[in-house]
Parts: C-alpha cells; structure tokens; sequence
C-alpha cells in the first residue's frame, strides 16, 4: 500500500502544477481504499489546490471515526459527499463495502448509524456558503429484487434522503431573519 501511495503522490507532484496554473483544484477522496494517513500523505502539498472530498460513509468503512476525519481535514475540505451508513446485516443478500469484519451498507440519510445531523451542522460551520456538498445515496443492489424493484428503492432512498434533509434544515439555518437569500420554501 505505501508503495502505491508514494507512486501517486510522485505523479500528483506533476499534475498540481497544471492545476495551479488553471486554477483547479484538485479533491482526493477515501474511495474505501486508502486510510486518513494515506490520504494525509497524498495531500501533504504546500499549495489551496490540492485537498480532498470529505465522503462521510467512506471513512467509517475504512473503521475510522467520521467526526475525527472531519475534524482532521476540515481544513482541506473543498467539497463533499453526505453518505449514510448501515450495518451489512441489514440487506444480507447485497455486497457489503469496507475491510474484512468491518463491512457496512450505505443507505437513505438517516436511516444509518453515522451522525449526519452533527456532521453537516460541522461541515456548514466551518465553510459557510464555500460547503460543496453532494447528496450521495447508494442503494444496496440486493439480488433478491428485480431491476425494476431495485429502480423503486433508489426513488425511494434519494426521497427519503431529501425529506429527511429538510426535516433537520431549520436546526441547521439558524440564521437571522433575511440572512438567508432564498425563498423560504425554495428547499
């Protein structure tokens, strides 16, 4: 693994230039593969154009502690992915992601063990309207449902998802009145 994480820090060291030039920036993520040392390492650049996408559910598969990756990297946060997380054992019959003996499923926002109410009032808190943030909602693909049931349940999850990121906005936009540009109803 090191071996690996050297080979892509050497051929980062030749892409960051390029995006300095043009203003890039470039955001590595835990895609389940590599641990926040890892990813500590890989971005270990003196330069705002390097940093790395924040994927709530990445590090929990990986057995790290969200909160403790999030407050590591806040700094170096340039956008997000709001992911949830479930035990395997709740859909048995679809493939489970993260190490041997640590496995999870990801599902609707909510609905899993990760504390996404903490970590998106933490994530706004620190970057304010610069917060990128993408709804990331995987569906177990259980082999027991058809492709049409399994499209049904990836409805299902992204409307479970949104409503249950409009129930908990108003603790989080605890905002004087007039601060917020949008239209009350517009989320």
């Amino acid at each position: 693994m090191k071996e690996r994480i050297l080979k892509s820090k050497e051929k980062l060291s030749h892409v960051l230039p390029l995006a300095e030039k043009y203003r890039i920036k470039l955001a590595l993520e835990n895609h389940i593969d590599i641990t926040s040392d890892d990813l500590d390492r890989l971005i270990d650049f003196d330069s705002p154009y390097i940093g790395i996408c924040y994927d709530s559910g990445n590090f929990l598969a990986m057995d790290e502690n969200p909160l403790d990756a999030f407050y590591r990297f806040k700094d170096r946060i340039l956008c997000t992915h709001l992911k949830d997380v479930c035990p395997k054992e709740r859909y048995p019959d679809a493939p489970s992601f993260g190490l041997p003996g640590k496995q999870v499923q990801f599902c609707a926002l909510g609905e899993g063990i990760l504390p996404i109410q903490e970590i998106l009032a933490e994530l706004l808190a620190a970057k304010g309207k610069d917060a990128y943030i993408t709804l990331e909602i995987p569906t177990p693909v259980q082999s027991s449902l058809s492709q049409a049931c399994l499209l049904q349940k990836e409805i299902d999850n992204v409307l479970k998802s949104m409503e249950y990121i409009r129930r908990i906005k108003p603790s989080l936009m605890d905002r004087k009145k007039g601060e917020n540009s949008c239209p009350e109803n517009s989320v």
